[in-house]
């Protein structure tokens, strides 16, 4: 077989990609489904943004090294956001991108870390 070219290369490269971010998309989106979450279809981008479920019980964060002032009021999004990181997983609230009640969840890496963060996820949301 020939060689393939330059641009056969990239092409390549570019759907072992884009490969790679729809089956990380996909098993973050049915993951968080199973959790609960209620999430778009389809997002486009890196990240899904799901809606933090109605009615957790998320009281104002301790999180060793973290001080949130007392007189700071925080949205449903940016609690649940500090209650995840109190179980070691980063999310952003949605506050911060026009949707108080959702937060954003990239899908841009390797699958290990899409699990082990969205099994944090879980124990945070069990535990709330």
């Amino acid at each position: 077989p020939a060689a393939l070219s330059d641009r056969e290369r990239f092409n390549a490269e570019v759907e072992e990609v884009r490969t790679k971010l729809r089956e990380g998309r996909n098993y973050m989106l049915d993951r968080l489904r199973q959790m609960r979450f209620v999430v778009p279809n389809a997002p486009g981008g890196v990240f899904v943004f799901p809606k933090v479920p109605d009615n957790l019980n998320l009281t104002r964060p301790e999180i060793p090294g973290v001080v949130v002032p007392p007189d700071i009021e925080l949205t449903y999004s940016e609690r649940f956001a500090y209650h995840a990181l109190s179980y070691g997983v980063a999310i952003v609230p949605g506050v911060d991108l026009g949707s108080a009640d959702h937060f954003r969840l990239p899908f841009c890496m390797d699958r290990a870390e899409i699990e082990q963060g969205l099994d944090k996820l879980q124990m945070a949301l069990e535990a709330a």
